[in-house]
């Protein structure tokens, strides 16, 4: 393989790894790597992230619902902190993952899925996440979309729309998540740019869809320049 094909790989893992990971956690573990383990880091960069994270067929929030059911099978405590915090941070629920829990107590066992739920209650308290929201009846509402660009859209059309979400974000109510960004994997094809949003409810979710800087994001920046816009939505 050519070196600068590797150097891609890495780059985008390590973009991918941000993404699922967060930012300071990535940056700490690559700048703490030593002479003795860079090599493994370098490779779990491009192996895992830029390959298997960076591929279409999956949904990130599906690819991290795996990753926990593994990890718990496999009692890798560590990693399934790590992992859990990622998913939470991705649009997974509490509900979800008491759910996906409790599932892996037939199919891994007892001992997995108690030390499971420890580390899971750990994490929730760790993030201040209330426990209780696994036994509520509240459908929350999951908004995701993915755009391309028209290849006359701005060079800064992306940085442009972030900018403008970002000013947006103060100004809502009722939003668990809202993430943002080049390529968050939202549907089968690379996307230019694509929304994630875990709203509580239906009305927290059209505060935010007819909020009238929305509305100026979407008609002045958006549909102007984009060639497609794939939107889905569904309840959780």
């Amino acid at each position: 393989m050519l070196e600068g094909d590797v150097d891609d790989r890495y780059e985008r893992g390590r973009v991918r790894r941000k993404e699922v990971l967060g930012d300071a956690y990535v940056e700490e573990v690559l700048a703490a790597a030593t002479p003795f383990t860079r090599d493994l880091q370098e490779y779990v960069t491009r192996a895992c992230w830029g390959d298997i994270w960076s591929r279409p067929g999956l949904l990130r929030r599906e690819r991290s619902i795996l990753n926990i059911g593994m990890l718990v099978a496999l009692g890798r405590a560590a990693e399934l902190r790590l992992h859990l915090r990622a998913a939470l941070s991705g649009g997974v629920t509490v509900r979800e993952i008491r759910e996906l829990l409790l599932q892996s107590a037939f199919y891994c066992g007892g001992p997995a899925a108690l030390d499971a739920f420890r580390v899971a209650s750990d994490v929730l308290d760790e993030l201040g996440l209330d426990q209780a929201e696994a036994d509520t009846t509240c459908r929350h509402l999951v908004h995701q979309a993915a755009f391309a660009w028209a290849e006359h859209a701005p060079s800064d059309i992306s940085e442009k729309v972030r900018s403008a979400l970002d000013d947006l974000r103060p100004h809502l109510c009722g939003v668990h998540l809202l993430t943002y960004g080049p390529d968050l994997g939202l549907n089968e094809e690379t996307a230019d740019f694509a929304v994630f949003g875990l709203f509580a409810d239906e009305p927290a979710y059209r505060a935010y869809a007819d909020h009238p800087d929305h509305r100026s994001i979407l008609h002045d920046l958006v549909l102007p320049n984009a060639t497609s816009r794939t939107v889905i939505q569904y309840q959780v």
